[in-house]
């Protein structure tokens, strides 16, 4: 994949002095820092993670053990009505 970007004259001699020093070349030397950025992000959660991290999940009680697989509780859900 190819990038491109604009940066300003002062940011540019930057990282071409940056990539001199190391004996790379600019494009090189920004690949690297992009892909050294990337490997130290965090990758973003589901809202179930975070469900599960505020202990949201299975946290209410109904006393019902076939809540999620018996039909009879979920009359009246989603059917429209006048």
């Amino acid at each position: 994949m190819t990038i491109t970007f604009k940066v300003s004259p002062e940011t540019g001699a930057k990282l071409k002095n940056a990539a001199a020093r190391k004996r790379i070349t600019t494009s090189k030397y920004v690949r690297d820092l992009v892909e050294g950025r990337l490997k130290r992000e965090k990758p973003m959660k589901s809202a179930y993670d975070l469900m599960v991290e505020a202990g949201a999940i299975g946290c209410v009680n109904s006393g019902k053990k076939d809540l999620a697989t018996n039909p009879k509780y979920m009359k009246g859900y989603g059917a429209w009505r006048r």
